[in-house]
């Protein structure tokens, strides 16, 4: 057990960190610094199988260095809960896991796959907006299949697949129907 909390006294220092991420007092930006600058200075004490930094646990001595660092610390905008979320929406769309699994655990699974599919994000996978925001193929408010139909006839199949390949998707088309008669 003793060797199990050297081995995991890290990753105890970051859930730490994450939950003050989750409760909007730290923003999901500063975690990992914070994770980075205390890691070290974790002790485990075997006889009472416990981790500690400062003498304090780990959530109380992480609310004590938010406190010293107000740079961690969302702006007051009234709803820090609010800040928090729209920070770990923003390191999600840019691809962070960590901030995918955060995000999960603060929504719940039916919201955060809702989230998902409104914003086409995946984790480990930056959704860049130039990219997809206007490709009617990308997951998302943007998905349009009148959209592809217009720009398949207007620009063609070569430029229709790659805007598909660009948005993550293989575009498939079924046979050619016969011109149509005019008469």
């Amino acid at each position: 057990m003793a060797d199990d909390l050297h081995l995991g006294k890290n990753e105890l220092l970051a859930r730490a960190a994450d939950r003050a991420v989750l409760a909007g007092k730290l923003v999901p930006s500063a975690a990992a610094d914070l994770t980075e600058m205390f890691r070290q200075k974790c002790i485990v004490d075997t006889t009472l199988n416990t981790v500690t930094l400062d003498g304090k646990s780990l959530d109380d001595a992480v609310a004590a260095e938010i406190a010293k660092h107000p740079h961690w610390q969302p702006e007051n905008s009234g709803a820090p809960e609010i800040k928090a979320r729209t920070d770990l929406e923003e390191k999600a769309l840019a691809g962070s896991v960590t901030a995918h699994g955060l995000l999960l655990r603060s929504l719940g699974k039916s919201d955060y796959e809702k989230w998902l599919t409104k914003t086409g994000a995946k984790p480990g996978k930056a959704v860049n907006d130039g990219e997809h925001s206007d490709n009617p193929w990308a997951p998302g408010p943007s998905f349009s299949v009148t959209k592809q139909g217009k720009i398949l006839r207007a620009l063609g199949e070569d430029k229709a697949r790659a805007m598909a390949k660009a948005a993550g998707v293989e575009l498939k088309l079924g046979p050619k129907a016969p011109p149509s008669r005019v008469g």
